[in-house]
């Protein structure tokens, strides 16, 4: 028994200095699982104070994203960027889901369709979700015209729509027929 309780005194001790050696190098992981978690607490308990406080204006919402001032040509691009990559993103792993199973979205395999098309299929792609992220703006523009302008947005919505259906078949069928030489 006594030879017992030394290892378990022996195995303790290890663990316990394996656990302090691992926290000492791990500062870093250590820290990102602590702000994670107290970033946890703070969703949550904005979400349980959001039925208590008064509804926000349509300006304090504006005022918010606004941020601290107007945004700047650089900001705007870094905005269509983004979007240009969100939707480049997804028309490559539609187009992986669509060749195979739902395994292909899985990013070896979207990188490996994207390898496969090489330079002809990323400037299918880049011209797909310039157009895609275009009429994303223009349908946004037409809403804010609702209020003043009800039949030109109206108008706009429709020749957006319209248009949109015509390219994304366009471009889709461009795609299908790039995809399938491969």
């Amino acid at each position: 028994m006594a030879q017992g309780n030394l290892s378990d005194r022996k195995f303790k001790q290890a663990l316990k200095e394996a656990l302090a050696d691992t926290l000492q190098e791990q500062r870093g992981l250590l820290h990102d699982v602590f702000a994670e978690v107290l970033e946890d607490f703070a969703l949550a308990e904005a979400i349980r104070a959001g039925p208590k406080t008064k509804p926000a204006t349509r300006e304090e919402v504006y005022a918010i994203l606004a941020g601290w001032g107007r945004a700047n040509i650089l900001d705007w691009l870094i905005v269509a960027e983004l979007a240009l990559v969100a939707c480049a993103q997804f028309l490559y792993t539609f187009l992986s889901l669509v060749r195979g199973h739902l395994l292909d979205a899985r990013p070896q395999r979207v990188l490996d369709l994207i390898h496969q098309l090489g330079w002809r299929g990323a400037g299918i792609v880049l011209a797909a979700s310039i157009t895609a992220v275009a009429h994303g703006w223009l349908m946004l523009a037409a809403v804010d015209l609702f209020p003043r302008q009800g039949g030109l947005a109206w108008l706009l919505q429709a020749a957006c729509w319209t248009s949109g259906l015509f390219l994304a078949t366009f471009f889709f069928r461009l795609l299908g027929l790039t995809t399938r030489k491969h």
